[in-house]
């Protein structure tokens, strides 16, 4: 079979770790953006100091703890405007944040996030890791433990939020609530079912290659010019990780804006 020729550039802002509201001011920036023509796809990665959020169908009931245990935990809680109900993220976890500009047979939000379920379920069975779907519910789980979270949020066909896996995290902390009201379903990670912590840097490389077969865009590393000159953000909100961690990816010297 044939691989498709890359339609579009796909530029990948690899993140040290954030603050869960930051990060959200950055997609809607870049989503803005987006619409606008005023700059390619962007891949945001990274990972969130602990935070709850509840998306546009979440029951507080779902939130197990009170304000001061939370607290006393060093979680945040958020409300937010992605779909879906209450999840935890934090250290140990892999978010990728899509702003992607959905554009003639792509514009099919179920097939959408499909293709975030596609790119998971691929990694894990690199790691002989037997992950499913179940018909109804959004994520990705092996047996009966969610091991990614998915919720997304769209406007003018470009979206936002996207994708949390689970490679490391602290599970307790999802035990403090109901994730996405399934009371059925526990939480899992990688590290859970391997017997030991993959590296963060790999996983993530071999994420973003699946995003770019799935997708069909070509993944240009953005470096801090890039994000202080487009998005009027200094080092002191968003720092790039060192492009040294994702070698095979094409450096940012070359054809997305500046």
């Amino acid at each position: 079979m044939t691989r498709p020729s890359i339609s579009k550039d796909m530029g990948i802002l690899v993140l040290d770790r954030t603050q869960y509201d930051d990060a959200y001011h950055l997609q809607k920036t870049l989503q803005i953006k987006r619409i606008a023509d005023e700059i390619p796809d962007i891949l945001i990665v990274t990972e969130h100091d602990p935070v709850v959020t509840l998306g546009s169908s979440a029951d507080w009931d779902h939130l197990l703890r009170t304000d001061e245990d939370y607290e006393l935990l060093g979680i945040e809680i958020f409300t937010t405007d992605r779909g879906g109900g209450v999840t935890y993220h934090g250290p140990g976890q892999i978010v990728l944040y899509p702003i992607f500009k959905l554009e003639a047979e792509e514009r099919d939000l179920h097939l959408y996030l499909r293709k975030l379920e596609a790119i998971v379920l691929k990694l894990l069975a690199q790691y002989q890791i037997p992950a499913t779907v179940y018909p109804g519910i959004t994520g990705v789980f092996v047996g009966n433990r969610k091991i990614a979270q998915i919720g997304i949020r769209v406007k003018e066909w470009v979206t936002m939020h996207g994708l949390s896996f689970n490679i490391y995290p602290n599970l307790n902390h999802f035990r403090t609530i109901v994730p996405c009201g399934l009371s059925q379903y526990e939480v899992g990670s990688m590290a859970g079912e391997l017997g030991y912590r993959p590296e963060w840097e790999k996983i993530v490389s071999q994420l973003l290659q699946s995003f770019e077969l799935s997708f069909n865009r070509s993944p240009v590393l953005l470096d801090q010019s890039w994000l202080n000159n487009r998005c009027d953000y200094g080092e002191q909100f968003f720092r790039i990780k060192s492009p040294t961690l994702l070698p095979k990816i094409t450096p940012s010297s070359s054809s997305l804006p500046s």
